[in-house]
């Protein structure tokens, strides 16, 4: 695909919550090499190509059993990076060490499962350090709980990379952004209602890891 046309994008619209008929491609379904494409998709996306993240985790979830629009997805993730060969990460020289971390979710947007999806990225220096998209392995029964269980799953990564820090003798001040109202109010507080109170006992894990980090 050197020569594919690109596009601007690397999923397209109407592709993230897609649940169409199946449809395969015949012999070229067992010819293509989607694992290997799949395999090499991670490798770039968990290194240098944090934009391509989302596409690539949703493109794994069909290692088993590819279907035809499983394929042209995989492809246009190879069309936009054909399109941005010279894109990648700046760092700031002498800025002010601050790590700032943005966090979010979606909603039961799998249509197959109706898990949820977690996002999150960590910036220093002007640049993303870690960033993460990954389906949630539980049901989420509300956007709440969606965006609690994300911001769970940051802050276990924020706490590793300040303790790394502090084995280096560097005091860094974190800032957490997060755009659920709820989930803020569940985070500082534990104010619990009808639509969060089974989390105490389903996501204890979850709730101390954020308590360690408002602590930290």
């Amino acid at each position: 695909m050197d020569k594919c046309k690109p596009v601007p994008t690397p999923v397209g619209e109407g592709e993230i919550e897609s649940d169409g008929e199946i449809e395969y491609y015949g012999e070229e379904k067992s010819n293509y090499p989607y694992r290997e494409a799949v395999g090499s998709l991670l490798y770039l996306s968990t290194r240098t190509r944090p934009d391509i993240a989302f596409a690539v985790s949703k493109a794994s979830r069909c290692m088993e059993n590819p279907e035809k629009k499983d394929i042209i997805a995989i492809k246009r993730i190879f069309r936009y990076l054909s399109g941005t060969l010279e894109e990648g990460l700046c760092y700031k020289f002498g800025s002010d060490l601050k790590l700032t971390a943005f966090c979010d979710s979606d909603y039961a947007s799998d249509l197959k499962t109706r898990r949820s999806t977690t996002g999150y990225v960590l910036m220093m220096s002007g640049g993303p350090i870690s960033w993460c998209s990954r389906r949630q392995p539980i049901v989420s029964l509300s956007s709440t709980e969606a965006e609690f269980i994300s911001a769970a799953e940051y802050c276990k990564e924020a706490m590793f990379i300040k303790s790394l820090l502090k084995d280096l003798n560097i005091d860094i001040k974190l800032s957490f952004h997060i755009d659920n109202q709820s989930a803020i109010a569940l985070i500082k507080n534990g104010v619990f209602n009808k639509k969060s109170k089974h989390i105490d006992s389903l996501e204890t894990s979850k709730k101390r890891a954020l308590r360690c980090l408002v602590a930290f």
